[in-house]
């Protein structure tokens, strides 16, 4: 299963790093969900891509539910520390 831990660590990451770079520019919450479905979409895309598009890979329904869920708790993480103003 570490396959899974990579691809929630990499989505985490790739969501912090989103917020990071424009958590000014997130007027409200609804704005911030708004832009964690921009990785999530892109991780379905890619796994679709993988198993309709290729033939020495295959995609895989839990890569897109660890992609999935790695956004989402960088998300809801943000949504916790965000009142303490740590940046």
């Amino acid at each position: 299963y570490l396959d899974k831990i990579v691809h929630f660590g990499l989505y985490f990451l790739l969501m912090f790093v989103i917020i990071l770079e424009h958590r000014k520019s997130f007027q409200n919450t609804r704005i911030l969900i708004l832009i964690s479905l921009i990785p999530i979409i892109f991780g379905a895309f890619i796994e679709v891509g993988q198993s309709g598009l290729t033939a020495t890979r295959k995609g895989d329904v839990f890569d897109m539910f660890f992609n999935s869920a790695g956004v989402i708790c960088a998300t809801l993480l943000w949504l916790i520390i965000k009142p303490y103003k740590v940046y």
